[in-house]
């Protein structure tokens, strides 16, 4: 990730979806690329995203990303060295927020309101891209809904 800017990635079923949003990073000032990645389930299509220094981005484009995921809860894997990757898990119900980091950390957050699911990954993406555990970036995204 470069160090001037702040870079994930999503996982997506379609190459379409992955477009649309993808599109939308860019009409915004943002960097998009989707990628195939064959025979890894279920990350069928990345979209890896970077976000600029200053661009007040991130948090729309989760909240884009997740506003078609109603039905799932999300998984933010950071385990690896890359890029944090965002996927919907379907075994886990809507506001349910699982994150998972490099030092084997695994944190969740359940019964989010709609309304602060894409906030509360942003703010959870932002801390395990810094390399913050699980625990501190829910407490980091606890912290920010609770202003």
């Amino acid at each position: 990730m470069d160090e001037s800017g702040f870079g994930f990635r999503v996982a997506f079923d379609s190459a379409p979806a992955a477009q649309a949003v993808a599109d939308h990073v860019k009409q915004q000032g943002g960097q998009a690329d989707v990628e195939e990645e064959k025979g890894i389930l279920p990350l069928g299509i990345l979209l890896v995203i970077f976000i600029p220094p200053g661009l007040a981005l991130l948090a729309e484009v989760v909240n884009n990303v997740v506003h078609s995921w109603r039905d799932h809860g999300v998984v933010i894997d950071a385990r690896g060295t890359g890029d944090p990757v965002i996927h919907e898990e379907k075994s886990l119900p809507f506001g349910t927020i699982v994150i998972l980091t490099r030092d084997g950390d695994t944190a969740k957050r359940t019964d989010l309101p709609e309304v602060d699911v894409g906030k509360y990954i942003a703010a959870a993406l932002k801390a395990v891209g810094g390399g913050a555990s699980a625990s501190a970036a829910k407490t980091a995204a606890d912290t920010l809904l609770a202003a």
